[in-house]
């Protein structure tokens, strides 16, 4: 179908997946601007000699990419995952047994807490993330240990190029992929005295709990994409502009 108009989307996921996202935007046919609310940083981490795994958990591609020295051991146990594209890159890393997949954190709390009453979750969980964890599990009768790999550092000001286009009302539509990243977001606007300035963009969120770090600002829309997937994400976008 023929673009009506070509709106400026606003994104504001970490560089890589920032520029990933543009490009794919551009060849639909929209303007971008890229604005990262957070920084992806490797940390140092050395797994404990005592560690016990006898399965892993993985909510995001991050944390395949970011661990280095995986004991080859660990290539072979259950590994449970959240999302498609997160069980993709543990299979390029050489992880042979995912054992489930599911759309969110919170569907794979329900996975476990489901297998647990069935006596078929794994004693001795360890959660491979960042440092700051947007979902914290928490599953009767399993030890979860979490292995931090990298972290996600907040920005601390809006570029002046991105003020301008805020403040001259030339951002259509700003995409949440994350709740800290809203949050930042939201932090920052109020700081540059912006928020104002938002009554006719439409937020699109990844999902409920993002939506809700935003709902204080008087936007001119918040669409919340069906599933917290990228796919959703881009349906929504092109429900809203096409």
């Amino acid at each position: 179908m023929t673009v009506i108009r070509t709106p400026t989307i606003l994104i504001t996921r970490p560089a890589q997946q920032a520029a990933a996202l543009a490009g794919e935007l551009q060849k639909r046919g929209f303007e971008t601007f890229s604005e990262p609310m957070l920084e992806i940083r490797p940390v140092s981490h050395q797994l404990p000699k005592d560690v016990q795994a006898d399965a892993l958990i993985f909510t995001s591609a991050r944390g395949a990419a970011h661990w280095q020295g995986i004991p080859p051991v660990l290539l072979q146990k259950p590994v449970y995952t959240v999302g498609e594209k997160t069980a993709a890159a543990l299979k390029k890393k050489g992880f042979r047994n995912i054992a489930a997949t599911a759309e969110s954190a919170t569907a794979l709390e329900a996975v476990f807490k489901r297998e647990s009453t069935q006596n078929t979750l794994p004693e001795n969980m360890l959660h491979i993330c960042g440092r700051d964890r947007a979902h914290h599990f928490d599953v009767k009768n399993t030890k979860i240990t979490t292995f931090t790999v990298y972290s996600a550092v907040r920005a601390e000001n809006f570029t002046k190029n991105l003020q301008s286009l805020l403040h001259n009302e030339k951002i259509a539509c700003v995409l949440f992929y994350s709740v800290r990243t809203a949050e930042n977001f939201i932090r920052l606007s109020k700081n540059y005295e912006l928020t104002e300035k938002y009554g006719q963009i439409t937020a699109i969120c990844i999902s409920t709990r993002t939506a809700q770090a935003i709902k204080d600002v008087q936007w001119g829309n918040i669409l919340t994409a069906e599933k917290p997937d990228h796919a959703h994400m881009l349906h929504c976008i092109e429900q809203q502009f096409r």
